[in-house]
C-alpha cells in the first residue's frame, strides 16, 4: 500500500521530499501532504467569504466594504501560510495618507500602504507623522 501511496503522490513528491535528506518514509510525507491540505483549505474558505462579503457592496456603498472584510483578513493573517504584513498606514494631523502620499482621508480602508521601512525613514524627516499599524485599526 505505500508503494501506491507513493506513486500517487508522484506529481507532488519532489515538494516534500529534501535533496539534503532523501528517503523520507511515506507516512511523514502524507502527513505533510494533509497539514498543508488543511492549511489550504482554510485559506480557500477565508478567500471566499472574502469575495462574498466583497460582492455585497457596489457602487455608493463601496466605502463600507472593509470594516466587514477586515475580521476575515485579520483571521488569513493567522494562517501560517499567510507571509507577514509588512506594509503600514502613515497618518498626519489625524488624516491617514491615500496611496502614493497623494491627499488624505478619514477612512482608514482607503489609506495607502506603505513599506515600512520607507515609512519609518518618512516619519523621522516629517514632523507630525505617525505610523499606524494595519491591524490596529482592524474592528475586533
Amino acid at each position: 500500500m505505500s508503494l501506491a501511496i507513493r506513486e500517487a503522490l508522484a506529481p507532488v513528491i519532489d515538494w516534500y521530499q529534501s535533496d539534503e535528506h532523501p528517503g523520507r518514509n511515506t507516512v511523514d510525507i502524507v502527513r505533510d501532504v494533509v497539514s498543508d491540505l488543511q492549511e489550504d483549505r482554510a485559506a480557500s474558505l477565508l478567500l471566499t467569504k472574502i469575495v462574498l462579503a466583497a460582492r455585497k457592496h457596489a457602487g455608493d456603498e463601496a466605502h463600507r466594504i472593509m470594516p466587514h472584510i477586515w475580521p476575515l483578513i485579520a483571521e488569513a493573517d493567522k494562517l501560517p501560510s499567510m507571509p507577514p504584513r509588512r506594509e503600514v498606514m502613515l497618518r498626519k494631523n489625524g488624516y491617514f495618507y491615500r496611496p502614493g502620499a497623494k491627499g488624505y482621508t478619514s477612512r482608514a480602508f482607503e489609506a495607502g500602504r506603505f513599506p515600512r521601512d520607507k515609512a519609518e525613514a518618512h516619519v523621522a524627516n516629517t514632523e507630525g507623522v505617525s505610523i499606524v499599524e494595519i491591524e490596529s485599526m482592524e474592528p475586533k
